[in-house]
């Protein structure tokens, strides 16, 4: 109860740094008490991750560290109109929607608006799904902001040809989100998953997740 830390090991990680050291100041842990470095100390406090299947084989997130992360960044009460977002890939090298132009034109007249989350804070990419009423993306990292979402808001998430992966399901089940998916179709030639969206189909989901146009 009284074992106050001097340092926190975090390793290398370079990726996560910035959205790590974030979510450590709000714990009142800042950037010169985290080691990136290989280090030795006096005493030693370890916690390893054990995340097991818990359902046909499938690793899903824990609603208790799902709801710790929400209540670390509770977010003032909202601001502006509800809004719908079309979640952009940024600067990629996979998943890349080839059609993007297309599909962008198509949510426009939806009412959505494309956003990039690159050198957003994680409390900007908060607000940002905590205002949003509709959320569209490409199956990736961004959509962990799904946790920050508001409840009944609704989500359609794109994945490549052959991906399963429910992480963004989980968090949609576990902030009250309406969620539905739609398979993209994959680009000869091109990394596997490239994809081109066909948009007669996206629009048919938009429908099924009584999103209609503005």
């Amino acid at each position: 109860g009284d074992i106050r830390p001097d340092y926190y090991y975090l390793g290398e990680n370079g990726g996560s740094r910035r959205i790590q050291e974030e979510t450590l100041s709000l714990l009142d842990i800042c950037p010169e008490q985290i080691l990136r470095e290989p280090c030795r100390a006096d005493r030693l406090l370890v916690a390893i991750y054990l995340h097991r299947p818990q359902h046909l084989g499938a690793r899903f997130r824990d609603i208790w560290g799902h709801a710790f992360v929400r209540r670390l960044y509770a977010l003032a009460e909202r601001q502006g109109v509800p809004s719908r977002i079309y979640v952009k890939r940024g600067q990629v090298k996979n998943r890349r929607i080839r059609n993007e132009d297309e599909v962008t034109s198509a949510l426009t007249t939806y009412g959505f608006r494309p956003v990039l989350l690159d050198g957003l804070t994680v409390r900007e990419q908060a607000r940002l799904f905590s205002e949003a009423e509709a959320i569209v993306g490409m199956h990736g990292a961004a959509l962990t902001n799904l946790l920050f979402a508001r409840s009944n808001a609704a989500v359609v998430e794109i994945f490549p040809r052959g991906v399963i992966e429910a992480s963004h399901f989980t968090a949609s089940t576990y902030s009250n989100l309406r969620y539905h998916y739609m398979i993209a179709e994959s680009v000869p030639k091109e990394p596997e998953d490239d994809v081109l969206v066909n948009i007669e189909k996206l629009e048919a989901v938009l429908k099924l997740a009584d999103i209609t146009p503005e």
